[in-house]
């Protein structure tokens, strides 16, 4: 299933939408993109959350959405939601989308919320993680901020989006 996603408030729409549902901003001009089903986050103190894949974002009220928007050529347009505590790499969250990326480590980097803010933290791998096009230093965090670039090993690349989440 095809959906919009509004670049204000990262609201999901139909495709034949103008107008976003959440916000009423225009997504007019936004290319519809093919929506991940979602799939429950294992329950905490599951060693290394290894069977996550890409999945819906957990609503609260207490902050806004991050969710990734692949800019890579092999899967361009590619929705990849993130969540507090969320583990990025080829064997954990995204690990579907990420399997495709053979520079991107199995244990990558990892998002945090913390403060008021999301935060992005490389955890070590193999060929780096970029913000902005400026490599990460390992154990180190970053924020994150909406329409930044952020690259897993410079061969996969994401638009960050960051809104309000709609209760």
């Amino acid at each position: 299933m095809k959906v919009k996603i509004c670049k204000s408030c990262g609201g999901e729409n139909s495709p034949a939408d103008i107008e976003c549902i959440d916000c009423m901003g225009d997504i007019s001009g936004i290319k519809p993109v093919e929506k991940i089903e979602n799939v429950e986050k294992p329950e905490p103190g599951i060693a290394d959350n290894s069977s996550a894949t890409i999945r819906e974002v957990k609503k609260t009220p207490v902050r806004d959405r991050l969710v990734l928007v692949s800019l890579s050529t092999e899967r361009t347009g590619v929705i990849l939601p993130a969540d507090d505590g969320d583990v990025l790499g080829r064997e954990h969250v995204g690990k579907d989308f990420f399997a495709a990326f053979e520079k991107v480590s199995r244990r990558h980097a990892k998002i945090v919320f913390c403060d008021g803010e999301w935060t992005i933290e490389d955890l070590g791998s193999m060929n780096g993680t970029y913000i902005n096009g400026g490599e990460l230093k390992v154990g180190q965090k970053y924020p994150l901020k909406a329409k930044n670039t952020l690259a897993l090993s410079k061969s996969c690349e994401f638009l960050v989006e960051i809104g309000e989440m709609k209760i």
